[in-house]
């Protein structure tokens, strides 16, 4: 590792194993980080062990011999815990799922050799197969109280984070279309990257693709694999197919790998995709900006930007209160703006995918008869769906000379473009 300051992180935790990478600004791409320096061991087990008695925790293939040698308390599985949001009594004390998550994040960070990683990581995402809303806000919430700001924290999917990973290689690899091929055993799935100019933005999407159960003999599992990789890119040019997973492997599938061949000009074939896809969604949004009007579209993800217009150094800017592109689950947003003699807010919904708008007004009834710019609004967004938000505003008044009534205003508001109609 090359810096020891602001490292950008990208974390992948599945329910039995994980692993780390970081932007490497010298060489600009990520890095996996191996589990002892000098080996080429990148993947280490989600487990957790706690000493007896005190603050002493190890992970992963320590985990292992401090449970077995020295007496070590074995943990229930952080990523289990955090999936089932229930809590758990570890050496004689509750721990809520979030705490044993950030125990087991921070050791793992360790791996990276830096002090105190809350003030030398710049920026960390956590990637996760089977993201759901409470897992999201678990690891969020382990995050903080690792003592990350929440403004640097980031969670994805698998499949964002594959997106990230394509859209940061080479411009000839994402040429025509990306494929994933995840291989689980005797199970291999496809997924399909697409890629569409919208209205105001380019819209990535990713689809299932097709799916198969290959034989263990291995010619059958050859000529079953280069079937499946046939029917799969159905004669359409691929600039570059992915595969990872344990399952597929150079020394059975001959046939496989020219049907692979024939179907994409570029073929790769390893287990840090994902980690390094969440690498570079860190870098891509706290400093690259390269995607520019990209926006990738999963089934959680909000299509719409919301927010208002405001006047900020004499120019009349529009201020998003959420982006499209944001899972639903991770939207909520706060805010203070100053009322200029009006008597209700205007709320604009601008669809991704499209170059339609619409404008949702909430009215103030019964506000104090103030003076304009004497009147504060606390702004609070959320989203309990990918379909609605939630706007609510609190009167917080002016000052002394104009006291805060604290009355408050809610409104739903739809963000499918067919809320437009009618």
């Amino acid at each position: 590792m090359n810096e020891v300051r602001n490292i950008l992180v990208g974390m992948e935790i599945g329910e039995t194993s994980a692993q780390i990478a970081y932007y490497d600004r010298k060489g600009k791409e990520p890095v996996s980080v191996p589990i002892k320096v000098g080996t080429n061991l990148y993947v280490f087990p989600v487990q957790l062990v706690k000493m007896p008695g005190r603050d002493e925790w190890h992970f992963g293939y320590e985990a292992e011999y401090f449970a077995k040698e020295r007496g070590g308390i074995v943990c229930p599985n952080p990523v289990g815990t955090a999936i089932s949001g229930q809590s758990v009594v570890v050496d004689g004390t509750e721990m809520a799922p979030d705490e044993l998550l950030a125990i087991f994040i921070k050791e793992s960070l360790s791996l990276l050799g830096v002090p105190l990683a809350s003030t030398t990581i710049g920026g960390i995402c956590v990637t996760c197969g089977g993201m759901t809303g409470n897992l999201a806000l678990t690891v969020m919430k382990a995050l903080t109280r690792i003592g990350f700001k929440k403004e640097v924290c980031f969670v994805a999917d698998l499949e964002e984070s594959f997106y990230y990973y394509c859209y940061s290689m080479k411009p000839e690899i994402r040429a025509r279309s990306m494929g994933l091929i995840r291989f689980s055993g005797n199970e291999a799935s496809f997924s399909r990257i697409h890629e569409s100019k919208s209205g105001r933005s380019f819209v990535v999407t990713i689809s299932d693709a097709g799916q198969c159960v290959l034989p263990e003999e291995k010619e059958e599992r050859d000529a079953a694999f280069a079937e499946a990789v046939g029917s799969w890119t159905n004669g359409v040019p691929y600039s570059g197919i992915f595969i990872t997973g344990e399952g597929f492997g150079t020394d059975w599938a001959k046939e496989s790998v020219r049907a692979l061949s024939r179907a994409a000009a570029h073929v790769f074939e390893g287990d840090n995709l994902f980690v390094k896809g969440a690498c570079w969604a860190v870098c891509e949004q706290l400093e690259r900006h390269a995607f520019k009007n990209r926006v990738y579209f999963g089934p959680d993800h909000i299509r719409s930007d919301v927010g208002i217009d405001v006047i900020e150094n004499g120019q009349q800017q529009f201020l998003p209160l959420i982006a499209a592109g944001t899972s639903y689950y991770l939207c909520e947003t706060e805010c203070d703006i100053i009322l200029d003699g009006r008597d209700d807010l205007l709320v604009t919904v601008r669809f991704a995918d499209s170059a339609a708008h619409r404008n949702e007004k909430l009215m103030l009834e019964g506000l104090p008869d103030r003076p304009p710019r004497t009147t504060r609004l606390h702004l609070t967004l959320t989203c309990p769906s990918v379909s609605e938000c939630v706007l609510t505003a609190e009167d917080l008044g002016f000052g002394e000379l104009f006291p805060a009534t604290h009355k408050t205003y809610t409104m739903k508001i739809g963000l499918e473009r067919e809320e437009e109609i009618g």
